[in-house]
């Protein structure tokens, strides 16, 4: 691409970013992670077709897959305290995750299987406006995560070692190994590492 190509490219993505961030500041509607364009612009599309019915509410849009996992263990805590609905996005893969959060935090009104249309989120949406919660669809019994799960996968995802969790839970590496695999099972992997793999 040539030089003046790639700056006008750069310019167009600013100022669809721009625009998406007054729509949203305007609709009280956001979605993390700020940075992903595409996202940003379909939430955007969406929140039009909603702002109407749902003025009074303010929704923030979560995309969870393989590319944002390590940064939404990171930033959860923040954006649960952030004063929004919570709307977790979710891969099929990853859909364990957002029904654990679901349970755990009040801040999640709803989570949806990223493959749902826009038909069926507004829908959900209209359930979320009458004060209750949604899930579209359940993992099943199965794939339900403990929150000892959860501490090993984001301990797992961050880099830590297995002799500090060796330490902390009193268990030999055989257990650790064990409990990696069940968890890993429950997201319908082979190993942990999977889940960084866009599926």
């Amino acid at each position: 691409i040539p030089p003046e190509n790639k700056k006008q490219a750069v310019q167009d993505i600013g100022s669809i970013i721009c625009m998406t961030k007054e729509y949203v500041k305007k609709s009280h509607i956001a979605s993390w992670p700020e940075n992903d364009v595409y996202f940003s612009t379909g939430i955007s599309a969406l929140a039009r077709k909603v702002t109407n019915s749902h003025s009074g509410s303010d929704y923030l849009f979560i995309n969870l897959n393989s590319y944002t996992l390590k940064l939404f263990f990171r930033s959860f805590s923040q954006l649960s305290k952030s004063g929004y609905q919570l709307i977790i996005i979710s891969t099929q893969r990853l859909m364990p995750l957002a029904f654990f959060w679901h349970l755990k935090c009040h801040a999640v009104s709803a989570i949806f299987e990223s493959r749902c249309s826009v038909h069926d989120v507004i829908r959900g949406l209209d359930t979320v406006a009458t004060g209750r919660q949604i899930v579209w669809s359940f993992p099943g019994p199965a794939c339900l995560l403990s929150s000892r799960d959860v501490l090993l996968l984001r301990h797992y995802l961050e880099g830590g070692s297995m002799g500090y969790l060796q330490e902390k839970h009193c268990r030999a590496y055989s257990t650790l190994q064990g409990w990696k695999t069940t968890v890993a099972r429950k997201f319908k992997v082979r190993k942990l590492e999977h889940l960084l793999i866009s599926n």
